[in-house]
């Protein structure tokens, strides 16, 4: 048990003693492990580093908090990221590949860019909502960018009409 860790308190009142209560060690039987975390987020980061043996890979997945699951299934990834899995095909590589579809979720690009803002990363966040301009949040990051460089979308521009 994680005194650290203030998630799941009822479930508390369980037996960890036996072998099957502490997550690390019930892993030994698998040929492979996987642990998706965030390692922005302190209980994920804290909990992935108790998984260090051989057959365990940690994959990181920053940004995404308690959420990642969702954002996987979001993203349209997980059934791939499953057989890559079970076919014994997933490493790093392919995970980071399939990561990649984050670069178009809008809840990921939302995240980054408040980051981005709340540590004065001005000039990145304007090129995280130049980027988010493609995505379905289009009015959000044309709204944050009018806000962080006073510009005006084109596509929000009223046309001026030649004099009559």
């Amino acid at each position: 048990m994680a005194g650290w860790d203030r998630r799941h308190l009822r479930e508390r009142r369980r037996d960890f003693t036996t072998r099957y209560g502490f997550a690390p060690e019930m892993v030994d039987a698998a040929k492979a492990a996987f642990i998706l975390h965030d390692p922005g987020y302190a209980p994920d980061a804290m909990h992935a580093a108790l998984f260090h043996k051989p057959h365990v890979t940690a994959l990181r997945c920053p940004l995404a908090g308690t959420r990642i699951e969702a954002i996987l299934d979001q993203m349209a990834v997980m059934p791939e990221l499953v057989t890559l899995a079970m076919e014994g095909r997933l490493d790093r590589l392919s995970f980071a590949r399939l990561w990649r579809a984050r670069r178009t979720h809008p809840t990921y690009l939302r995240g980054l860019l408040k980051r981005l803002e709340a540590a004065g990363r001005k000039g990145l966040a304007i090129r995280v909502c130049r980027h988010g301009l493609t995505t379905r949040d289009r009015p959000l990051f044309e709204r944050k960018l009018a806000e962080l460089t006073g510009e005006t979308s084109p596509a929000r521009q009223t046309p001026t009409h030649a004099a009559e």
